[in-house]
């Protein structure tokens, strides 16, 4: 054989690995967008989006990588969330059910009276029962994650709350409308209220608490700054969360890529999400404790029970209410999320 031969095969070579060389690095340089609405100081982008950016880029020797698009950057505030990712707006999005929850009705079933415990048991709990009855309400995206969050605390500005007596009149917000038939019913009057209002709200008097995790009486909300009281041991509120990525976007990425994606979300990335929900919250309450400018109130058994019948009641009626709009399996839904 030439020589010739010999170094017409090298060129080819070189040519060919240069070739698959440019081709990787074209993928690696196409980032999927993850956009949210909260700001990167809050331990939700610290702790859950920015290791799963870190993992997918690891798992996939860079050839897919996330950039994340914190504080509304390709869309301002919370309620379009599911929608910026079902039209592209960006690839990947985190929301909160109940900003839309006319979208997620079976969902949001974790949320009532008696559905969980805390965070990770909730979120075990949806995924228990997310391919029979909830996976239909995420046919226009493909879902990475649902889990929950921790119960709420109520965090009042100057009343103290130790019963549920103490709640009537009271004008109390919260960052959905996931828990203002609870307080009505409980004798408080809801006040709806996007997420960042409540500050200024709370400080200036225009409502007398929030109910809201734990973790929002500190950093990046700050609460407690306005608000002398703290009441815990509130039952059955607990609000859900989505990570949804655009469907077309996910049809394009080659095999390999959604088998990353797949082994680093679903189920398991969901109880993740909601431990770091549960040990953030349960450190705030215990800070809480030690916080010389707050009082931490722990409902007592007895006042727990009286809202936990109220509160009972109210769940009764909303699985009647989907029924009637014809959510046929809710009742079923919800009985499984108990069981």
């Amino acid at each position: 054989m030439s020589l010739n031969v010999f170094k017409t095969a090298a060129v080819k070579s070189s040519l060919l690995a240069l070739t698959l060389a440019l081709s990787s690095t074209s993928i690696a340089a196409e980032k999927l967008k993850l956009a949210h609405f909260i700001p990167p100081q809050h331990f939700m982008h610290h702790k859950v989006f920015v290791p799963l950016a870190k993992d997918v880029a690891k798992a996939s020797n860079g050839e897919l990588s996330i950039k994340i698009y914190p504080s509304g950057s390709l869309g301002k505030g919370p309620v379009k969330q599911f929608k910026r990712a079902v039209d592209g707006t960006a690839d990947i999005t985190f929301g909160v059910h109940s900003y839309s929850p006319n979208l997620f009705p079976k969902s949001m079933l974790s949320v009532q009276v008696g559905a969980s415990e805390n965070a990770t048991d909730a979120t075990s709990r949806i995924w228990n029962i997310y391919e029979k009855h909830l996976a239909s309400e995420y046919t226009k995206v493909k879902t990475l994650g649902v889990w929950a969050a921790s119960s709420v605390v109520i965090i009042s500005r100057d009343k103290p709350v130790r019963t549920m007596a103490d709640l009537k009149g009271m004008k109390v917000t919260s960052s959905g409308s996931f828990i203002s038939p609870l307080l009505e019913a409980w004798g408080a009057v809801p006040v709806p209220m996007k997420l960042p209002e409540i500050y200024n709200a709370l400080a200036t008097g225009v409502v007398d608490a929030v109910a809201i995790a734990p973790s929002a009486i500190y950093k990046p909300w700050s609460f407690g700054e306005v608000a002398k009281y703290v009441t815990v041991g509130v039952p059955g509120t607990i609000n859900t969360l989505f990570l949804v990525m655009n469907k077309k976007k996910w049809d394009k990425l080659p095999a390999a890529e959604q088998q990353t994606l797949d082994s680093l979300t679903g189920r398991d990335f969901s109880i993740k999400a909601a431990q770091v929900f549960q040990t953030v919250d349960e450190g705030a309450v215990e800070k809480a404790r030690n916080d010389a400018n707050l009082t931490v109130i722990e409902f007592s058994e007895q006042e727990q029970a009286k809202l936990y019948e109220v509160g009972s009641q109210v769940s009764s009626e909303h699985l009647k209410a989907l029924q009637a709009k014809g959510i046929d399996d809710a009742e079923a839904a919800y009985a499984a999320l108990n069981q």
